[in-house]
């Protein structure tokens, strides 16, 4: 079990994003846990009690990053990613935020990034995609996230929250050209994040 927990600051003027070290808190979150949870919310749509209920989840923690308060209206992909991490005790892991690419780099400073969108996947890594491009390697701007719930053979099922503005899972061949990278969060048990 990893010992180490990231806090995030956030500066809302510069967008930076530092990282503490405090030593000698244990993870406990596991990548079943993340993907239990959910698993819970496929076919919530946006609108919904559900849906208002992730939302206010996410903005009750403060501060909010880059001081920005989440609406019922804005894109929820990455507020459902971060809703997962909140409810499971996560946060520690992944970081909050609401946009993509600046979760990459969160993601980028914990030391759990894969710049590489043509690897197989484990179940609970974090997906992130670049429409604007579609192939490999695609180091486009990050504009969707999910995470990976199994890969079976060449297959990456997801579960990804604002996918036709709903929660569902979606599947994808590995290498898929619009795979921007993915994030290994070091869940419990789970050894080293990053190839």
């Amino acid at each position: 079990q990893s010992k180490v927990f990231y806090k995030e600051k956030t500066s809302d003027l510069l967008h930076n994003i530092n990282f503490e070290k405090e030593e000698n808190l244990i993870m406990t979150t596991t990548a079943e846990q993340m993907l239990n949870e959910a698993r819970k919310y496929v076919g919530v749509v946006q609108g919904s009690d559900e849906h208002h209920s992730i939302v206010n989840t996410y903005n009750s923690i403060k501060p909010f990053p880059q001081g920005y308060q989440v609406t019922y209206y804005d894109d929820w992909c990455d507020t459902f990613v971060s809703f997962l991490a909140i409810k499971t005790g996560a946060t520690d892991l992944i970081g909050r935020e609401c946009g993509v690419e600046r979760h990459i780099q969160i993601f980028k400073k914990l030391g759990i990034w894969i710049e590489d969108g043509t690897i197989i996947p484990k179940p609970g890594d974090i997906i992130t995609f670049a429409w604007s491009k579609n192939f490999q390697p695609n180091n486009a701007w990050g504009d969707h996230i999910g995470i990976v719930e199994s890969v079976i053979g060449n297959i990456i099922t997801t579960i990804e929250g604002n996918s036709g503005s709903s929660v569902r899972r979606n599947t994808y061949s590995v290498g898929n050209g619009y795979i921007r990278g993915f994030a290994r969060p070091s869940y419990s048990g789970s050894g080293s994040s990053v190839y």
